[in-house]
């Protein structure tokens, strides 16, 4: 039976924040110079050191989803420097060569948090091109192409509760207790804004002026995991056990998926095109709805390693 996992909030219950504020995790200089950016979903399929498993849900012709809701089950996969495992929401709109993309998730990232704990964290992305693949940040008051968390100062954080970047308490162990927790992401129809949710808690907003391309909703949400190596060997995503037959007490998975298209309310993915994506040395599937506790739900993950002897 999965539990929701609580985010270590640094005290924050006895401290509290000053009336007003909200809090904001501090960015240093490592954090700016390891800052490997994630871009639209699309255009990973030829990126270097870019691997996923998962499923991708697109939209009937004409219609467009404006809304994302899953519980992601909770790991700690090994990395080393210049990778990092995640699992996530992500939704895009756009062109292959222009479009944006907003993401949300868990992410375990040690050049850009310090460690190796299984972190929340979001991003958003706008790409010009597809070969312009690594974002960084740009000087000369220009606006940013991409970037974590609250970075960059254009998500727009509202509550006082959770912060971004912070600690989950708890993982799951393989044959133990696992840990899920529910996130969602929203689009606000009239202000065209979206909205990120956590343990269905506003967190906060992008606002419409920043992703043209998904103020009236997204063209595919994809959910799963993202893994990035800038070595000749990926890390582990999800539980890092081979995907078998996708045991869901040893293999990561995403539950409860459901989604809205423009004028419904959210339903599980069935009345959408589902397709599973993976690559390389990571596998998904054994996605179906099972049952009204669980709902859609699906399996993906793998161990990693030499890029030439696990591809596909």
């Amino acid at each position: 039976m999965p539990s929701s996992s609580k985010i270590n909030q640094a005290k924050l219950e006895e401290i509290g924040c000053p009336e007003g504020s909200v809090p904001i995790l501090r960015k240093n200089k490592r954090m700016l110079k390891a800052e490997a950016n994630l871009w639209g979903f699309e255009s990973k399929y030829q990126a270097t050191g870019y691997d996923y498993a998962g499923i991708i849900m697109k939209p009937n012709t004409g219609e467009k989803i404006t809304g994302a809701k899953a519980r992601l089950e909770l790991y700690q996969p090994y990395v080393e420097d210049q990778q990092f495992s995640a699992s996530m929401i992500l939704l895009q709109s756009g062109s292959t060569d222009n479009n944006a993309s907003i993401h949300v998730g868990w992410m375990v990232n040690k050049d850009y948090f310090h460690d190796t704990q299984t972190r929340f964290f979001s991003s958003w992305s706008v790409c010009p091109s597809i070969f312009f693949f690594i974002f960084r940040q740009q000087t000369n008051n220009r606006k940013e192409s991409a970037c974590y968390n609250n970075d960059c100062h254009v998500f727009l954080q509202t509550s006082y509760k959770y912060s971004l970047g912070a600690i989950f308490s708890n993982v799951s162990k393989i044959n133990e207790m696992q840990y899920v927790v529910p996130m969602s992401l929203v689009l606000d129809t009239e202000a065209k804004a979206w909205w990120l949710y956590i343990f269905d808690t506003p967190l906060g907003y992008w606002p419409a002026e920043l992703l043209n391309n998904l103020k009236d909703g997204a063209d595919l949400a994809f959910m799963g995991g993202m893994v990035f190596s800038n070595k000749p060997y990926s890390p582990p995503m999800g539980s890092g056990q081979e995907f078998g037959n996708g045991s869901f007490d040893k293999t990561c998975y995403v539950d409860q998926v459901t989604v809205e298209k423009s004028g419904s309310q959210f339903m599980d993915p069935s009345g959408l095109t589902v397709e599973i994506k993976n690559s390389r040395c990571y596998h998904a599937g054994n996605n179906r709805y099972f049952d009204d506790k669980n709902g859609y739900m699906f399996a993906f993950g793998g161990p990693g390693g030499d890029f030439a002897k696990c591809a596909h």
